[in-house]
């Protein structure tokens, strides 16, 4: 990335009408920004972010949209320094205080940013949030991970019997 990229700025527009601007360096981190950039025919050709408009992110809301932008501009250049780095942090412990407070948010609003970086393809933000989640729900109950994240359970009593079954292995300690 050279530092005219790093200072170029994207709009983007969410689902809810608001028009946020990222550094295009940070961006980088989002394949599906990527691919819209490049589907556009933004950094080629001469044509340029304002004869096209904001990036419409009809899947995203601004909340979430803003926070995976907060996320991406704080850690551009770390992905640039290692690329294949992507969060080398294997617990909830080892990541800095900077991200422990971003992460310090609801379970509906860790949902919404879970579901926002999926969308955005940034594989870095993605492993550090399964890692966040997979530490909430260790050792919890079916039901008390359904209360957590507000998960209706649609199955019948028949297909959670026999899910039971098929899974028995995962809750004996003797295997």
């Amino acid at each position: 990335m050279n530092n005219a990229e790093g200072s170029r700025m994207v709009a983007l527009r969410s689902s809810d009408g608001m028009t946020l601007l990222a550094t295009r360096g940070a961006m980088r981190l989002s394949n599906t920004i990527n691919m819209m950039l490049e589907n556009l025919g933004i950094d080629c050709d001469g044509v340029t972010e304002k004869e096209i408009g904001p990036v419409p992110l009809s899947e995203l809301d601004a909340f979430s949209l803003r926070k995976v932008i907060e996320w991406c501009e704080h850690h551009h250049s770390d992905m640039e320094c290692d690329k294949n780095s992507a969060n080398k942090s294997s617990s909830y412990e080892d990541f800095s205080d900077w991200d422990k407070h971003f992460l310090d948010v609801t379970n509906e609003e860790l949902i919404r940013i879970v579901n926002a970086a999926n969308f955005l393809d940034i594989d870095a933000l993605m492993q550090m949030l399964a890692i966040k989640v997979a530490g909430m729900i260790t050792g919890k109950k079916v039901e008390e991970v359904r209360a957590m994240f507000g998960i209706v359970n649609d199955f019948t009593p028949e297909e959670e019997e026999q899910i039971r079954l098929e899974t028995a292995w995962v809750e004996d300690p003797a295997n």
